[in-house]
């Protein structure tokens, strides 16, 4: 098999071309760019994409970003990617977002004058406001009061302003299922602060098992009864078949195993034992990012005294039926003992 870049399973390194796709996600990222140009909402609009951990969102996401791009410029929309991950527990959630939203803005031409400063002296007043479950009292109630009736006003103003800004604007926001608590629920305050801003659409990415313990854990409501309030529109990420899995591993053990004299790989014996063996454990991407990280770290310092395909074989029990390798430690040992062939 030809080595081939692929469909980075991990979050930090994730792919950017559709071309490069090896898990059907393009056709599905294509898809929602297009739904995102041509649907009509009265007001802002958020659309959750979910999917498991290490499940490919991040790619998705990036996949989704190009086909925007790609669109001629009386469709193309404004792109502002946050990544509130990165500023969890260091900035404030609220501030940072505003910020990348007029930096992304002060460079578009397009956008109607006044629209950075009104959201500027908006974002002051979000951000001031105490959460509403952090303090409780006559004093916070009063606060709460001023500062409310002072953002209605300024929100009012940003989306008198926003009518005016023909191009749409889309909002990408992933790795939301590795913050905290209460960075999650600071965010969600965003979109619900912002629910009424004229053609902007937020588009998130995230584990939502992960989200819905986590606001469960810290609210009297339900997490799917908390997310249906935020989220208007989401989908599943698209589970890739057998033969892409298949596609993948293969392209994953062609870079673990390049150094391995030919000869020692038995393409029969191989085929043999992959798809009657190895084959019944792959059955999603954790799969894979579980068998492929163990083989990264073993492989190497025994490349020289083991054959690989047995190596392989071996390897696969041990991850994906440690009770019968520990039962079978022994015999296995002696299995590498023997000569290489």
């Amino acid at each position: 098999m030809a080595q081939t870049e692929i469909n980075d399973i991990s979050a930090d390194s994730s792919l950017v071309d559709p071309e490069k796709d090896l898990l059907g996600y393009a056709n599905f990222a294509k898809y929602l760019a297009d739904s995102i140009c041509k649907m009509t909402f009265p007001e802002g609009f958020v659309i959750a994409v979910y999917g498991s951990w290490n499940s490919g969102k991040s790619t998705l996401l990036n996949f989704v970003v190009h086909y925007l791009q790609q669109k001629p410029d009386e469709e193309q929309p404004i792109i502002v990617p946050f990544n509130p991950w990165l500023l969890s527990g260091h900035e404030n959630i609220t501030r940072r977002f505003f910020d990348q939203l007029q930096n992304v803005l002060s460079k578009e031409s397009s956008v109607p004058k006044g629209l950075k400063e009104r959201l500027a002296d908006f974002a002051t007043i979000i951000s001031d406001i105490p959460l509403p479950y952090a303090q409780t009292g006559k004093a916070l109630a009063t606060l709460l009061d001023d500062k409310d009736k002072e953002a209605a006003q300024l929100k009012e103003e940003v989306e008198d302003t926003l009518v005016q800004q023909q191009r749409r604007i889309v909002v990408t926001i992933d790795d939301i299922d590795r913050l905290a608590a209460e960075d999650i629920k600071q965010l969600f305050r965003i979109f619900k602060a912002m629910r009424n801003f004229t053609n902007v659409v937020y588009l998130l990415v995230f584990d939502k098992e992960v989200i819905v313990k986590t606001i469960a854990d810290s609210k009297e409501t339900s997490g799917e009864a908390y997310l249906e309030k935020i989220i208007q529109v989401s989908f599943e990420l698209p589970l890739p078949d057998k033969t892409s899995l298949r596609r993948l591993l293969f392209d994953k053990l062609d870079n673990i195993f390049a150094q391995a004299p030919k000869q020692r790989i038995n393409q029969v014996r191989w085929g043999d034992i992959y798809f009657q063996a190895i084959d019944h454990f792959i059955t999603n991407i954790r799969d894979i990012v579980r068998f492929v990280n163990t083989l990264t770290v073993t492989y190497p310092p025994v490349k020289d005294e083991v054959n690989p395909v047995d190596f392989i074989a071996i390897e696969s029990l041990r991850v994906f039926c440690p009770k019968i390798y520990s039962a079978s430690r022994y015999y296995a040992i002696q299995f590498f003992l023997l000569p290489l062939s």
